[in-house]
């Protein structure tokens, strides 16, 4: 759905329904998320994370007694 629409319908659905919550999602990236962060959204969905080069992650467990 192109942007501009998406913002009429996001805005309709947060005036009829101002409760629900509003995700946006699909072919969202780093050149267009300043866009969709202008919408009347509660949240952005990205997969950017799981392309993105791999990384090492550490993790300390330690005991609470």
């Amino acid at each position: 759905m192109p942007i501009d629409q998406l913002k009429q319908v996001t805005d309709t659905i947060k005036e009829q329904f101002p409760h629900v919550v509003l995700l946006a999602a699909g072919g969202i990236n780093e050149t267009n998320i300043e866009e969709y962060a202008t919408l009347n959204i509660n949240g952005i969905v990205m997969s950017g994370l799981y392309q993105a080069k791999p990384i090492d992650i550490g993790v300390k467990m330690e005991r609470i007694d």
